[in-house]
């Protein structure tokens, strides 16, 4: 499905983030082309509604019957969609365009069956496979430091210092955003490419791959059935928002668990509880059993109950003293 999107009064941030919600769509298998305003018909339209312009614009696709998206302004008075500006993340932009395009056009035509990843773990071809799936399933990407691009943007995943550089916090962000399609190229890095630092923008891999994870959580497989244990404790500082990452983490410093226990231990759902084991399995911190231990033992790593995503699980009573 191909739609036009235009957006109106948004400063350069929001912009950004409406542009790479826009490509997060294509997870949906819908192929967004996003532009600012000209007057043209659109299939949808994201607009400042704090801003004169931006109402201006807001009403004329009210009458033409095109469906908005609000960014601030009085929710009230909006009939279709509206996000406050400190909530309007990648995410929820993306997934307040899903909305209301599948009210538009019914679930079946404006959300269709999201593309399959891997039919069959260890039966599909690991081409074809998406970015994260490939990181956590390939042998020849464990523990390698690696450059990895896609359409043009490039990204250096270190998973043995749990860092991800990137040129600039933009491409970072679509990278993250893109981590549910394939077409990725990965390379290892070897001295001669890293004597050229490939920019400043760095964050914790764990929190880039769950973030990402977490963003096309609706389209990856389910994971394994084996269980799973943590070797080094996760973290998820930058992802510190996910909640329900810290209640998987909790069922996990008991010891191995399957899916199918962690989803009953924590209350999560099946997807939720997927998308956190594929971003830790990407991270090289998840280690698969064929059963479970008898002693409980604590992840121990980099980040083991230390910093701020451990002062943020005793917040909310997720972690042991």
């Amino acid at each position: 499905m191909e739609i036009e999107l235009r957006y109106a009064a948004l400063d350069d941030a929001v912009e950004q983030r409406v542009r790479f919600a826009a490509q997060a769509l294509a997870a949906h298998r819908i192929r967004a082309q996003a532009s600012s305003w000209d007057g043209t018909q659109a299939d949808v339209v994201v607009v400042n509604a704090d801003d004169g312009y931006g109402r201006h614009v807001m009403e004329i696709a009210r009458r033409r019957g095109t469906p908005v998206l609000a960014l601030g302004g009085d929710p009230g008075l909006e009939p279709e969609a509206a996000l406050r500006p400190e909530t309007a993340t990648v995410s929820a932009i993306a997934k307040s365009l899903r909305e209301l395009l599948s009210r538009r056009n019914g679930p079946a035509s404006a959300l269709p069956p999201p593309a399959t990843t891997q039919e069959s773990l260890g039966h599909s071809p690991v081409e074809k496979a998406c970015a994260l799936t490939r990181l956590a399933t390939d042998p020849q990407w464990a523990n390698v430091d690696l450059e990895a691009t896609f359409q043009g943007t490039t990204v250096w995943l270190l998973p043995r210092s749990g860092r991800v550089l990137s040129a600039n916090v933009g491409a970072q962000l679509h990278a993250r955003a893109m981590l549910g399609q394939d077409g990725w190229s990965f390379a290892p890095l070897g001295e001669h490419r890293r004597a050229n630092p490939i920019g400043p923008a760095a964050a914790s891999l764990d929190a880039f791959y769950m973030q990402g994870a977490w963003t096309v959580r609706s389209t990856l497989p389910s994971f394994p059935a084996a269980s799973a244990s943590l070797r080094e404790w996760p973290d998820l500082g930058g992802a510190a928002e996910i909640v329900d990452a810290l209640k998987v983490v909790k069922v996990l410093q008991r010891g191995g668990a399957s899916p199918a226990r962690i989803r009953d231990e924590s209350g999560v759902g099946e997807a939720e509880v997927s998308a956190c084991l594929w971003a830790f399995s990407a991270s090289g911190i998840l280690e698969r059993r064929v059963t479970a231990p008898s002693k409980a033992e604590p992840p121990q790593g980099r980040s083991a109950r230390s910093g701020l995503f451990a002062r943020l699980a005793v917040h909310f009573g997720l972690l042991r003293h």
